[in-house]
Formats: C-alpha cells, sequence, structure tokens
C-alpha cells in the first residue's frame, strides 16, 4: 500500500469536538490560580500550553499483514468498521501549569491538559482525553509525581462476539474500552549527573458489554538510571520494568458448572528500554535537539481456556524505536518532527492455526508537533532558578 501524504482535511463538527477542551480552560485557571498557596514568596506562574500535531500512520489499528489483505480485498466489510488500514490524524492539546517556585532550585508544579485525536479516514477511532500531574518537590534532588488519565472511548476494532449465534447475523461487533490510569514516581539525584527514578502504575480498562470478558486491570513497577549533561550535550537513561494484567475472562452468562468459553487476555511480560537526549547546539540557550529511544516489550499471555485459540500459549515479543528532532525558539515557541517504529512478534499457543499471523503487526508513524506556552499570570516576586516551566 502506497502512503498517502499527510494531509488532514477539516471536516464539519471538528471544531464542536475541540469546544469542550477549551471550555474547561477557565474553569481550569481557577482551580490552579485557588491552589496558590498565600506564602508563595518566592514566585508563582501560571502557564498555558498550546500544541498540535499531524501525522501519518501506516497501520491504525494494529493489524497483521492477513487482516490488511482481508481488508484491502474488500470481500468482508462485516470484519472491520474503516476503509483502510493506514491514515493521517491530527491532535490538538490545551494545559495550565501553575509552577509554584519554593527557593534553593525547588518548584512545585499542578497541570491540567486536554487532548482530542481525530483522524482523516477513520472517525471511528477518534478519542478525547484529559489528563492531571502533580509535582512536589520533597528535598533538593528529590521529587514525587503523581497522575492521573482518563479517557471514556478508546476503539479498539471490530471483534468476535461468540454470544451471537443466530443464523445469518452479523457476530463482528465494535469493541472499546475506557481507560483510567493513575501513576506514581519518585526521582532521586544520587550524584551532580545521575538520578535514579522508581514508578509505579495502575491501569483499568472497563470494555462495552459486548466484551466485558475482557475488562482489566493492570499494574507496572519500574525502575530507571539517567545520566543528565553527558559531555555537556545531553542526557540518557536507561530502564527496565514488570506488567502484569489481569482480565475478568468471563461474561457472565455461563451456566453453572460449564467450562470457560470466553477468552482470556490477561498476561505477564518485562520491560526493557533505553534512551537519550543529544543537544545540536549546546552552546546556545535555544536550538536543536535529538531524541532517540528503544524499548522491548514482552507479553505472555496467562489464559487456561483450552477454547481460546488466540491467547492460550500465546507469546509476544514487542520492539518501538522513536526518533525526534526539536527546534526551540524564543518566546515560547517550539517545533517537533518525529518518527516511531513498532513491530510485535505473536508467537500463538498450538491451538491456532499454523499459517495465522493474528496478533503480529507492524507500525510506523511520521509527523511533526506545534508547540507554544505563554506565563498568563505570575506573583510580584518570583524567584529564579533552572526548573522548567513547560506545561
Amino acid at each position: 500500500m502506497k502512503p498517502r501524504p499527510v494531509i488532514v482535511r477539516a471536516r464539519s463538527g471538528a471544531s464542536q469536538r475541540l469546544v469542550p477542551l477549551f471550555v474547561a480552560g477557565p474553569l481550569a485557571a481557577a482551580l490552579l490560580l485557588g491552589a496558590v498557596p498565600s506564602r508563595a514568596a518566592n514566585g508563582s506562574r501560571l502557564l498555558l500550553g498550546v500544541g498540535v500535531s499531524t501525522w501519518y500512520d501506516d497501520n491504525t489499528l494494529q493489524y497483521s499483514a492477513d487482516q490488511i489483505a482481508l481488508l484491502d480485498s474488500g470481500t468482508r466489510p462485516e470484519r472491520f468498521s474503516v476503509e483502510s488500514s493506514d491514515d493521517p490524524a491530527l491532535s490538538s492539546s490545551v494545559s495550565l501549569a501553575l509552577n509554584d517556585r519554593l527557593g534553593k532550585g525547588r518548584t512545585r508544579t499542578i497541570r491540567v491538559r486536554g487532548q482530542g485525536e481525530f483522524h482523516q479516514n477513520s472517525r471511528t477511532a477518534d478519542f478525547r482525553s484529559g489528563s492531571l500531574l502533580w509535582q512536589e518537590p520533597i528535598a533538593r534532588g528529590t521529587r514525587l509525581s503523581l497522575s492521573g488519565y482518563y479517557t471514556p472511548h478508546f476503539y479498539l476494532r471490530q471483534l468476535r462476539d461468540d454470544d451471537i449465534t443466530a443464523v445469518g447475523a452479523n457476530p463482528y461487533r465494535r469493541a472499546e474500552f475506557s481507560l483510567a490510569i493513575g501513576a506514581l514516581r519518585w526521582k532521586q539525584r544520587v550524584g551532580r549527573r545521575t538520578a535514579l527514578e522508581t514508578s509505579y502504575q495502575f491501569e483499568h480498562r472497563g470494555y462495552n458489554s459486548d466484551f466485558v470478558e475482557r475488562t482489566s486491570d493492570t499494574h507496572e513497577g519500574k525502575l530507571a538510571w539517567g545520566w543528565s549533561r553527558l559531555g555537556g550535550r545531553g542526557s540518557a537513561s536507561v530502564h527496565g520494568g514488570y506488567r502484569a494484567s489481569d482480565a475478568r475472562g468471563a461474561d457472565g452468562d455461563e451456566t453453572a458448572g460449564s467450562l470457560p468459553d470466553d477468552p482470556d487476555v490477561g498476561y505477564h511480560g518485562i520491560l526493557a528500554g533505553v534512551d537519550g537526549i543529544i543537544d545540536l547546539e549546546p552552546h546556545r540557550a535555544r536550538g536543536f535537539m535529538l531524541g532517540l529511544g528503544y524499548e522491548l516489550a514482552t507479553r505472555d499471555y496467562t489464559s487456561k481456556v483450552a477454547g481460546d485459540t488466540y491467547h492460550a500459549g500465546r507469546k509476544d515479543v514487542d520492539h518501538t524505536l522513536d526518533a525526534s528532532l526539536r527546534w526551540s525558539a524564543r518566546g515560547g515557541f517550539a517545533v517537533r518532527g518525529f518518527y516511531r517504529h513498532e513491530t510485535n512478534d505473536a508467537r500463538l499457543g498450538g491451538a491456532a492455526p499454523a499459517t495465522s499471523d493474528v496478533g503480529s503487526f507492524t507500525e510506523n508513524q511520521v509527523g511533526v508537533a506545534v508547540e507554544w506556552s505563554k506565563v498568563l499570570w505570575r506573583s510580584s516576586a518570583e524567584d529564579v532558578d533552572s526548573d522548567d516551566d513547560t506545561p
């Protein structure tokens, strides 16, 4: 399939879907201003952040090669809700951040953000989300972060509902879930140029009524070690972690004593990765910075259901590469070009057809993002330190 140019056409109603992001702005500003400590003698500031990005994705819903071939053939339209596997997309975000400078290089940050993602062809995959971040300096060189994220409707794809048995009925239904994420991070400076970060993340996916058996809770723990000011040109870090997902595995319509007949998407696996940032103009306050990253993730599915063809005995290995080039200028303006490649190799159990490649996929994204930030308000007293003010 030949890739199409990254062009996002305006759609009627698109501006209406963005309205909630901007309506929430004044309310969030009032909440943040109300959170300003009255004793902020070292200064506080409220920052507005706006971001717009557009990209081309050659496999938006992460279909396997066989699924893409079936979609392109047009012979099974009941299995898909999209016209093609690739799609240009647009994302916009608005954020408000309150930075309360406590002195001695310490800054408390509270940030709220709203974001929307919109697709040119696969409008069924559009979604909106909101997030909240609180960063608290415990001491100089020690920081605690709390964050939350929520999206009410995230489209996965059309999936077969085995409970539909009527002759001639289409058994494929829309599978979507709400996603709530909470995370806790502790960062501790160990030396002048090194830091240790530990984090815990909890995720809850609540699926729609046709696929409640896929509803799951996921726990993730991660440990990262970072180096800053390497050669005066950048920073780098390595990380490792573990993920475990416990899925419901039943839709509640089973008769007493019957064998399980629903898929179990629970899994566990490891994470490992490395990333870095290189300052291409280290002697300038602003300029070009290159970012590179790689992560390996494994998934060993825990399903014991004999009829769970595509999960019982399945093992996945996923590789993700990221690269970006960011240019920052005066006035809080920045432009970032990015590329992302992901390859997932799914090795199915013995119950799956020998020729099936379901679960395996490759995905490429390439795009550009424009970011802008502005100080909306600041207290009369302000302590200048090296903390980042970007929302």
